[in-house]
C-alpha cells in the first residue's frame, strides 16, 4: 500500500461472511482470501476475532489428507486397470474351453479368431505362446 493511500473498510456483515466462508470452503484461507480480495493476514485477523482459528498443525494435515487423497485415487485407477484385465483373462479362459491342451496351431486360430473382442498380446500370454509366433504364423499363406 502506497503512502497516503487509504487502506479498504469493509462491513461487519462482510467481515463475519468472509469467516464462515473460510470455516466452510474446502479451499485453504489463501485461496479464499484471494477470492475475496483481501489479504491472508486480514482474513485471520478477522477469524481470531471471531473466535475461530485454525489448530496448529491443520493446514499441514489437510495437505497430507490431500496428498493422501491422491495416492489413493491413483491406487484406485490402477485397481480398476488390474480388475479389467483379470475379467478379460478370465473370459479368454472361458471361451477357449481346452485348448491348453491343444497344439499351438489351434490355439493361433483361438487368437485369429477372437481378436477383434481381445487384446492378442493378452491372449497369447493366457494361451501361453509367443506374440511374434502369432504373427508370423498369421502371415503364412494357408497350406
Amino acid at each position: 500500500m502506497e503512502k497516503g493511500e487509504k487502506r479498504p473498510t469493509y462491513t461487519k456483515e462482510f467481515r463475519e461472511r468472509a469467516v464462515q466462508l473460510s470455516v466452510d470452503s474446502d479451499q485453504t484461507l489463501e485461496v479464499v482470501a484471494a477470492d475475496l480480495g483481501v489479504s491472508l493476514g486480514t482474513l485471520s485477523r478477522w477469524r481470531r476475532r471471531q473466535g475461530v482459528s485454525t489448530p496448529r498443525g491443520a493446514v499441514q494435515a489437510l495437505r497430507e489428507s490431500r496428498a493422501e487423497n491422491e495416492e489413493l485415487k491413483k491406487r484406485n485407477r490402477q485397481l480398476e486397470k488390474e480388475k479389467k484385465l483379470a475379467e478379460m483373462e478370465r473370459e479368454i479362459f472361458k471361451r477357449c474351453g481346452g485348448l491348453l491342451r491343444e497344439g499351438t496351431g489351434r490355439r493361433f486360430q483361438f487368437i485369429q479368431a477372437e481378436k477383434d473382442e481381445f487384446p492378442v498380446v493378452l491372449m497369447c500370454r493366457c494361451l501361453e505362446v509367443s506374440v511374434s509366433g502369432y504373427y508370423e504364423w498369421a502371415g503364412r499363406e494357408p497350406s
